[in-house]
């Protein structure tokens, strides 16, 4: 069966592992979709959103790093990912529909976004 919204854009991060805090789960797959290491999450916000097949509770937090620009997230499963600059002049698309709230926000200026890549 095909994913739902396979090639769709989406933040990076994923499901949670038995027993992962928020911050946990997305260090994790952090590390596991863009190499990223020895980052500080700090949990920011959670947003319910309902779709067709299913209601999701996104948990967005910031990572930071102690290596700044030292740190350069790399594809590690092949996918495809664009950084988005704070203005998120161009969002990628298709976007999924549970980040737009969030990307509202990030145009509010309440935030300064990640990158994002296909699911």
């Amino acid at each position: 069966m095909p994913k739902v919204y396979a090639g769709w854009w989406e933040l990076p991060g994923g499901k949670f592992e038995p027993g992962e805090s928020a911050a946990q789960a997305l260090a994790r797959e952090l590390h596991e979709e863009l190499g990223l290491i020895g980052l500080t999450i700090r949990s920011r916000t959670v947003l319910e959103f309902d779709y067709d097949h299913a209601r999701v509770r996104l948990h967005f937090c910031d990572a930071v790093s102690a290596l700044g620009s030292a740190l350069i997230p790399r594809a590690q499963e092949g996918q495809q990912w664009v950084w988005v600059d704070a203005a998120i002049a161009a969002i990628p698309s298709p976007l999924l529909p549970a980040t737009r709230p969030l990307i509202e926000r990030f145009r509010a200026g309440e935030w300064q976004p990640w990158g994002c890549a296909p699911g």
